[in-house]
C-alpha cells in the first residue's frame, strides 16, 4: 500500500501549475533566451527569438536590450537580410547612442541596401555577449 505525504503532493501540484516558483521559472526562461541570443552556432531563427525575448524583457536594462537589438542586427546582416539588420541597429542606437559598433554596422547594412550585389568594403563588427 502506497502512502502519500500530503504536503509534498500539494507542493508538487503547485509547482507544476506554476503557482509557486513562477519568478524562478521566468528567470530561467530568460536566461535560456539570453544564451540563444549569445549562441555562436545557433541558427538565425533561434538567435533572433532569443534576442527578441531579451530585448522585450523588463529584467534587463536599456544597455543590455540595446546589445540584444545589436546582436539581432548582426545575425540578420550576416544572413543578407539588410532591411531587418538596419531596423534592429536603429533600435540599438536609440538605446545605446554612443555605441560605435552599432553605428558602423548600421552604415554597412545601409550601403548594402543602396548597392545590392556589390561587394561592400569592410567587415561587420562581431556580436556582443550579453552578461
Amino acid at each position: 500500500m502506497m502512502r502519500f505525504n500530503i504536503p509534498a503532493v500539494a507542493l508538487a501540484v503547485l509547482l507544476m501549475t506554476g503557482t509557486l516558483g513562477a519568478p524562478a521559472l521566468a528567470s530561467d526562461h530568460l536566461d535560456f533566451h539570453r544564451q540563444q541570443c549569445n549562441g555562436g552556432k545557433a541558427v538565425l531563427a533561434a538567435q533572433v527569438r532569443g534576442c527578441s525575448k531579451v530585448a522585450g524583457s523588463d529584467r534587463f536594462g536599456a544597455a543590455t536590450n540595446g546589445i540584444a537589438y545589436y546582436d539581432m542586427g548582426v545575425a540578420y546582416g550576416l544572413n543578407g537580410q539588410f532591411n531587418k539588420a538596419v531596423e534592429n541597429y536603429t533600435k540599438a542606437l536609440k538605446l545605446n547612442p554612443r555605441d560605435s559598433d552599432v553605428a558602423f554596422n548600421r552604415d554597412l547594412a545601409l550601403r548594402a541596401l543602396k548597392e545590392p550585389g556589390k561587394e561592400i568594403e569592410g567587415q561587420p563588427r562581431p556580436k556582443k555577449e550579453i552578461a
